[in-house]
């Protein structure tokens, strides 16, 4: 079995790699729907 540590890390990082990603992704979303709206 691995640490608790080493366990609370990997899903620490997990998640901050998901916020990170879906933030990018809601970015490109709004930016497309800007977009979309100027013509």
């Amino acid at each position: 079995m691995l640490p608790a540590g080493v366990i609370l890390v990997f899903v620490l990082v997990g998640l901050a790699a998901i916020a990170i990603i879906s933030t990018v992704i809601y970015n490109k979303l709004q930016a497309r729907k800007k977009g979309l709206q100027k013509f």
